[in-house]
């Protein structure tokens, strides 16, 4: 039998309301060529599907059994329409992208991850091949590390983020420490703790919430309010303690710090917090920069494309800032931005400047013997 579809689609209606008039209204038809496609229909099949009364229409035995048949059909009908709707609209299903390794860390892997972010069902395959300045990037920072430190190869504390894996290709896994230290029930510490066993790394996890919570209790016994600022930046502070306690503890451990440029540009960051540390490798790298590296180490894409966040306030940073680190680093590397996100931007840098310099020192006047190659003294 060579039935046609439409004839299917107006039995199934008229099953599922039991009347010709609801359903030629649900079809957005007429009842009579409701009524015409339904006697075709049985004309080709040779038998009655409907019983018509004036209380409406009951299906025959035979109209039963097609019923059952004809639901299931229009169901997956309706979940292949469906399907194709959802990829049309970019809801599901799978993007495939070819790039070189330069585009795919330079500029995709930010967008995508905003992409990703936002279409959460649909899957991006990428296809690239690997470029000579990414491989460049990270043979000059781990040579860096190696350089700076020669003599502190044992004991390298991290946080957790790809400075971790940097530190594991400079120094070996041996003589890496993570530290993961969370501020009481902290959801994003699975991420942490997801890439020190992706890097097999020795760990110690610190919950650092007695620490805070003793500060800021003590503080309100004294009769002090701790401020918005203050219960936003001790977790960081508390962190950077705990990194120092761990590496004084370990023969020859240093702290590294895990900003990058990025970061630092806009002051995002904590003085005397996560912005401290004795080496920063990754400090002259943009964001996106950083995820090059992150690809050429091997990090698989989940650590790759979480956006940055502080782990204190559970917003992400671009969240915070109001705008996207994509924008800085265009305006960083290429001194192209928006007039308004300049604008932000380069107020936030002026008044962090701050958090990267020295200590001001009052200067005497008194004359030195002894001097260094610094400025602190002169």
């Amino acid at each position: 039998m060579d039935i046609a579809l439409d004839y299917y689609r107006i039995f199934e209606a008229v099953a599922r309301h039991r009347s010709f008039t609801r359903a030629a209204e649900a079809l957005v038809n007429s009842q009579p060529n409701l009524t015409r496609a339904v006697h075709n229909l049985e004309a080709e099949l040779g038998c009655r599907l409907f019983l018509r009364s004036s209380r409406g229409v009951e299906l025959t035995p035979e109209g039963e059994a097609l019923y059952a048949h004809v639901t299931a059909a229009m169901e997956q009908l309706r979940a292949g329409e469906a399907e194709l709707q959802r990829q049309r609209e970019l809801r599901s299903g799978m993007v495939s992208i070819a790039c070189s390794e330069t585009a795919l860390h330079a500029v995709l892997l930010q967008v995508l991850s905003r992409f990703h972010r936002e279409n959460p069902a649909i899957r991006l395959r990428v296809s690239n091949q690997s470029a000579p300045e990414a491989i460049a990037y990270l043979s000059v920072v781990a040579q860096a590390i190696r350089q700076s430190f020669p003599a502190l190869c044992l004991g390298v504390l991290v946080n957790w983020d790809g400075v971790a894996a940097l530190a594991v290709a400079a120094y070996g896994r041996e003589n890496v420490v993570g530290v993961l230290m969370p501020d009481g029930i902290q959801p994003d510490i699975d991420y942490s703790n997801g890439l020190v066993e992706f890097l097999n790394l020795r760990h110690y996890v610190f919950n650092i919430q007695g620490g805070t919570s003793g500060i800021l209790g003590e503080m309100e016994r004294l009769g002090m309010q701790p401020s918005r600022q203050t219960r936003v930046n001790l977790p960081s502070r508390m962190r950077m303690l705990t990194l120092y306690a761990v590496a004084q503890s370990e023969e020859g451990g240093i702290v590294l710090n895990t900003s990058n440029l990025s970061e630092d540009w806009v002051g995002y960051c904590t003085v005397y917090g996560d912005a401290a540390g004795a080496f920063s490798p990754l400090g002259m790298y943009t964001t996106e920069e950083v995820i090059a590296l992150g690809a050429e180490l091997g990090l698989p894409e989940k650590f790759l494309i979480k956006p940055p966040s502080d782990g204190l306030t559970g917003l992400t940073d671009e969240d915070n800032l109001g705008f996207s680190y994509h924008a800085v680093n265009e305006y960083v590397r290429k001194g192209v931005a928006d007039p308004a996100v300049k604008e932000k931007i380069d107020r936030l840098h002026r008044a962090s400047r701050f958090k990267f310099q020295l200590m001001p020192v009052y200067h005497n006047g008194l004359s030195m013997v002894l001097t260094d190659e610094t400025d602190y003294y002169k």
